[in-house]
């Protein structure tokens, strides 16, 4: 549990740092949170490459990369929910 605490405590910091950036940036927003949560991913399968039968270990990477999953996915989906009604406000105001 004090994973999944700190890898959302971690990918909300990261979000609030590159949301006061410009537009250019803020585009590049979610590939560099999934990139993070690729990072984790990683050394998850780590963690569990070195258990060496050490069933905690194990559990904790398999608590890592379901975190990981989970909030790439919310992102992603933040992320497109965002594009859709930004775009459809757009074509709203314009037309």
């Amino acid at each position: 549990m004090a994973v999944d605490r700190l890898v959302s405590k971690i990918l909300f910091l990261i979000s609030l740092t590159l949301v006061g950036q410009d537009a250019a940036s803020k585009t590049a927003t979610p590939y560099a949170l999934t990139l993070l949560a690729v990072i984790f991913i990683v050394y998850a399968g780590f963690l569990w490459l070195t258990a060496a039968g050490n069933e905690k270990q194990v559990e904790k990477a398999k608590q890592v990369i379901s975190a990981a999953v989970i909030g790439m996915i919310v992102i992603l989906l933040a992320w497109a929910i965002v594009a859709f009604v930004l775009n459809a406000s757009k074509n709203v105001t314009e037309g």
